[in-house]
């Protein structure tokens, strides 16, 4: 019976004698043979979502646990006309995707002065944010491209480039836009994703003045 049931919630409410209501309990004792079902919002997930396995998210449409267009815009996957992720369209699109982050973001707080090799990556700290060294001091950077982004104990949200994004550009349509924004935080060097974190909608972020640090 469970198996009837996964498919996509608009399509669950049109089905015979189903009753849609806004509450997070049943709003009336169950019979024997009712199901109740509650939609809830998707996890946040972990990690850079350009960096999920394309046949995992083209298995993740097909299940309908994925649109179309979040797919697109928001894993960096193209479909083929069978439903399989086209790995070589993905990967230009991922790329021409993490170009634009950077484009579009605004600069880090603090001004860094990177050493122009990779680091040599140690251990992971946060997420793909790694331990490392460069120049002969710990640093923390990038386990995908290795960029040096700050000092070991900096905070390196101050350090990396960020851009604003509101919810209803993630397809959150039902978050108030004047409520409630998310900041993303790039790594300098290849645009992968690091973190997101949410600010008051039309905060003026701090600029500074900062020192200048070097890595």
């Amino acid at each position: 019976e469970y198996a009837k049931l996964l498919c996509p919630v608009d399509e669950l409410m049109k089905r015979d004698a189903a009753i849609a209501e806004k509450a997070l309990i049943p709003p009336r004792p169950l019979a024997p043979g009712d199901v109740y079902c509650t939609a809830w919002c998707g996890g946040g997930g972990f990690g850079d979502a350009l960096a999920r396995d394309p046949q995992r998210v083209a298995k993740d449409v097909q299940a309908h646990l994925v649109s179309k267009e979040r797919c697109s815009d928001t894993y960096g996957v193209v479909l083929r006309a069978d439903g399989e992720a086209d790995a070589g369209a993905s990967a230009a699109l991922r790329s021409e995707m993490r170009r634009t982050r950077l484009a579009q973001a605004e600069p880090a707080r603090i001004k860094a002065e990177r050493p122009s090799s990779p680091a040599r990556l140690i251990r992971p700290l946060y997420g793909v944010v790694s331990v490392g060294q460069a120049d002969g001091k710990p640093v923390l950077a990038c386990g995908d491209c290795g960029a040096a982004i700050c000092p070991e104990h900096a905070d390196f949200h101050d350090h990396v480039p960020s851009r604003v994004r509101t919810p209803a550009s993630l397809g959150h349509t039902a978050v108030r836009a004047d409520w409630q924004a998310y900041r993303e935080y790039f790594c300098p060097g290849c645009g992968l994703l690091f973190d997101v974190s949410f600010e008051e909608a039309g905060k003026v972020r701090q600029t500074g003045p900062f020192p200048p640090v070097r890595c």
